[in-house]
């Protein structure tokens, strides 16, 4: 199938991979958009597909990610990781309140 500039422009190449855990599809995205927030994409990609969608935030926090909800909303969360030889598992997610003792002592914290 040959594809023309306009598709070439607005292609995306990911790699979807299955593990175990509450998010149990895990896909890398490369050359999306610069134009585009990831956050934006993953809060639209959230709202077709209808499921809840994990990615990192900017935080150097290893348990602290954004949710993208079904409902187009975004939220601050945290999850247990866990890395197995099929991938990492995340599972008992809970909202960032701040209390949460990984937040709490996250690494922007322990540096100091």
């Amino acid at each position: 199938m040959l594809l023309d500039s306009t598709e070439i422009d607005n292609a995306v190449l990911c790699d979807v991979y299955h593990v175990n855990g509450d998010f149990p599809t895990l896909i890398d995205v490369y050359l999306a958009p610069e134009s585009l927030a990831e956050t934006t994409a993953a809060s639209a990609v959230a709202v077709r597909l209808e499921v809840a969608i994990l990615l990192p935030d900017d935080s150097l926090n290893p348990t602290r990610y954004v949710l993208a909800e079904p409902d187009g909303s975004l939220r601050l969360v945290h999850v247990d990781e866990v890395e197995t030889d099929d991938g990492p598992v995340r599972r008992h997610m809970r909202p960032c309140t701040g209390d949460d003792p990984a937040c709490a002592a996250g690494p922007e914290e322990e540096a100091a």
